[in-house]
């Protein structure tokens, strides 16, 4: 069973998908098929903390991952240029890379308490 996106396809994808990527398989794999998700070009963005749905709604329509992947960080290049899954979890935002065969990449980013919860990074 498939975890479903929390909008229509046409309201969350903004750029072209990276590649065939299953986000709805990936998710229930990772989090269970009652996961909500929004795609937003090549990255899947998971919301795990506690916002409401209007600022989850603004984070997605504002998710720029330039704010959250350094363009000039050479370990932040594979994730802009893939994609990623983005976590949002109350301590920290994670993005996890997937490989070949299974693997996977990730990083993780402590949340800045002094900026509004509705920052993508």
């Amino acid at each position: 069973m498939k975890a479903t996106s929390t909008r229509k396809e046409l309201e969350t994808v903004k750029g072209k998908l990276g590649d065939e990527t299953d986000w709805g398989e990936v998710i229930a794999s990772l989090f269970g098929p009652k996961q909500e998700w929004d795609a937003v070009g090549k990255f899947c963005l998971v919301q795990l903390d506690d916002l409401s749905k209007d600022e989850q709604t603004e984070r997605v329509d504002n998710f720029d991952p330039t704010r959250l992947f350094d363009n000039n960080c050479p370990c932040c290049q594979p994730f802009l240029v893939k994609g990623a899954i983005v976590i949002y979890e109350p301590e920290a935002i994670h993005a996890l890379r997937l490989g070949p065969k299974g693997t996977f990449e990730m990083a993780a980013f402590p949340v800045d308490r002094g900026s509004s919860k509705t920052a993508s990074g």
